[in-house]
């Protein structure tokens, strides 16, 4: 049944942080604000909204610091300063 829902032992042993979890959504919202008018080539954007997904998937999965890694990066890929 976890397997089905897409969570494992891992994900639901590690304890929500709500700290991190608004980050997670913050940095993935500046993201979603900022990409479609991001000066940089379309690769790039295609690039770091794959990185955007993982890191979304990694928040999801309750492994925020891994997550805000990979949003922070995706940010600075498409020239932006993360806001958190």
């Amino acid at each position: 049944v976890l397997a089905a829902a897409g969570l494992s032992m891992t994900a639901l042993a590690q304890e929500v942080d709500l700290k991190k979890a608004v980050h997670c959504v913050t940095l993935s919202q500046q993201f979603t604000d900022s990409v479609k008018t991001a000066k940089v080539e379309d690769d790039v954007k295609t690039a770091a909204s794959a990185l955007v997904k993982q890191g979304d998937q990694a928040c999801m999965g309750h492994d925020y610091d891994a997550g805000m890694d990979q949003l922070r990066e995706a940010l600075q890929q498409i020239g932006l300063k993360p806001i958190v």
